[in-house]
């Protein structure tokens, strides 16, 4: 069973910041629940330092952090921790999107 996800973003315009909005679609066929995630990096990319400034998170699903990269690189880290059951923990189940949002 693959496991999958679409990630979609929007952002506006708030005079000297953005807001930007992450929606998470957990697409898997199974049981592959999302519990992390990193905006602003790919798999064996180097970072593009200054893209995402001062980033200051916003919200997200019940459960989760969310984390700006410490000195500011311009990457947000998010994770929820087990606590009890997937639902209870915040996961993002298959068929599930999970919404974000943070200020740069």
């Amino acid at each position: 069973m693959p496991s999958s996800a679409i990630a979609t973003y929007f952002a506006v315009n708030q005079g000297n910041t953005f807001r930007y909005v992450f929606l998470l679609r957990n697409t898997s066929s199974g049981v592959f629940d999302i519990y992390s995630l990193l905006i602003d990096a790919q798999y064996d990319v180097p970072f593009v330092p200054g893209v995402l400034q001062n980033m200051v998170a916003l919200s997200a699903p019940q459960g989760w952090q969310l984390i700006p990269s410490t000195p500011q690189s311009g990457f947000l880290f998010g994770q929820t921790n087990f606590a009890g059951t997937t639902s209870q923990s915040g996961y993002i189940l298959p068929g599930v999107v999970g919404v974000f949002s943070f200020d740069s």
